[in-house]
């Protein structure tokens, strides 16, 4: 396969997709919803780069869920149910539990921004937004593009004055820095004159998109747009409700309602082994 599942559907059915996720993990302060979203985006990236890269970000995911945990408690002492005191202040259990749903909701952000972004295809985002705003888009995606190359560059310019600098390291590090910096520079001008070359900013200019609107596509926004929906009446029901303050008091609903968080956060984990096991079928029959 050339390129995941999830990076063969519309850019839009992507967008809607990952906008789902993300909203369901603004809303929710649910510790359950919290996990299956983490372990949803820990399936997803298991399926596109293997077991070892989600097992990196599950310390990740754990990190920060960890640091919410200790540092809330310092600073808010809500909570009927005191652990202990440090020093004038009582350290409470909802206080501890609610820092740690913030810092795994968090976690759970970074992690499906991130692993949307890997799974899309390099020219979603600029078909997204390039015919709205052109120029906010190429700046903000040179902007993100700037960071990654600087990085190369400061590790190329390392590795070729290492052995000039033996001795002296701090020096070696700021030659390394200005070299790296006014190599990204003149890589960025070098793009920006060939831009302007092909008449960049001179005029109104057409596109070609090579996205079509397809059968897989038309299935995965439904469900997401079920999931949606569904999703959404258990919050506006209390069911999907989780109250820290001043005690720990669960929604009064069905766990069944668990079901259709569960079902968003692997969506994109079952289209990723749907799609593997499809092309390892059609693969036997040659």
């Amino acid at each position: 396969m050339s390129r995941s599942a999830f990076g063969r559907l519309h850019p839009a059915v992507s967008l809607t997709v990952g906008a789902s996720i993300v909203c369901l993990a603004f809303l929710t302060r649910d510790p359950l919803c919290a996990l299956l979203l983490a372990a949803g985006v820990l399936a997803f990236n298991g399926e596109l780069f293997g077991a070892s890269f989600a097992l990196k970000r599950l310390l990740l995911f754990l990190t920060l869920a960890l640091a919410g945990g200790v540092t809330n408690p310092l600073i808010s002492h809500r909570g009927v149910t005191i652990l202990f005191y440090l020093g004038d202040g009582a350290i409470t259990a909802e206080s501890a539990l609610y820092g740690a749903v913030s810092g795994a909701l968090l976690a759970d952000v970074i992690l499906w921004c991130e692993a949307l972004y890997r799974a899309l295809p390099s020219g979603a985002a600029l078909w997204l937004t390039g015919r709205l705003l052109p120029r906010t888009t190429l700046v903000f995606t040179m902007a993100i593009r700037f960071v990654p190359r600087l990085a190369t560059r400061l590790r190329e310019a390392r590795a070729a004055q290492r052995p000039f600098h033996t001795q002296e390291r701090l020096r070696h590090a700021v030659v390394a820095l200005q070299t790296g910096v006014a190599l990204t520079l003149e890589e960025s001008c070098e793009i920006a004159a060939g831009m302007e070359e092909r008449g960049y900013g001179k005029g109104k200019i057409t596109s070609y998109s090579l996205y079509r609107f397809r059968g897989r596509d038309g299935w995965m926004t439904g469900a997401v747009l079920i999931l949606d929906a569904l999703a959404l009446t258990g919050f506006l029901t209390g069911a999907l409700h989780f109250s820290y303050y001043p005690g720990l008091l669960p929604g009064t609903g069905s766990p069944a309602w668990y079901v259709f968080p569960l079902a968003l956060a692997f969506l994109p984990a079952i289209a990723e082994r749907k799609e593997k096991m499809l092309w390892r079928f059609s693969r036997s029959k040659t």
